[in-house]
């Protein structure tokens, strides 16, 4: 884990809650839904963009999925099919959430998500042997901070 990681990580939380401050939760899960889309399309067009965007996103865990082996590398792989999925999510729940306000409570659930998930990424990445421990140890965390962040957003 470095500094950089967990600022650019900061930065990404507070730019989520500022631009729902400004433009509106609808607008911002819009426009993160065509970045997953756009993420989609370079990764299946132009891997090398693709791969700078995840370095930026986060670069900590990029780093030590380069040092890992080629066989753990083989199962963890980014799927577009999997951009292009988020980031209909993320445009339907813009428009199905078009009239949210946003309050205090959902500023908080989003920088705990944001923040939580890097550091869970970092954890599960570092710590897994193969590929299945690695699912083990990122999705069962990310399902319960995210339980969690709609128990505090209800």
């Amino acid at each position: 884990m470095s500094l950089k990681g967990f600022i650019t990580s900061v930065v990404m939380a507070v730019l989520l809650c500022l631009s729902s401050f400004i433009i509106g939760v609808k607008f911002t899960l819009i426009i993160l839904g065509l970045f997953y889309i756009i993420q989609g399309i370079l990764y299946q067009y132009n891997k090398d963009y693709y791969i700078k965007i995840q370095n930026v996103i986060n670069a900590d865990r990029e780093r030590i999925y380069e040092s890992k082996s080629d066989e753990f590398k083989e199962y963890i792989k980014s799927d577009p099919i999997s951009c292009f999925f988020v980031g209909i999510l993320f445009m339907y729940l813009g428009f199905r959430y078009a009239y949210l306000v946003p309050s205090i409570k959902y500023y908080i659930a989003v920088s705990i998500f944001v923040i939580s998930n890097y550091f869970i990424e970092i954890y599960a990445m570092s710590k897994s042997v193969d590929w299945q421990d690695y699912k083990k140890k990122s999705i069962l965390p990310i399902l319960i901070i995210l339980i969690f962040v709609l128990f505090l957003l209800n």
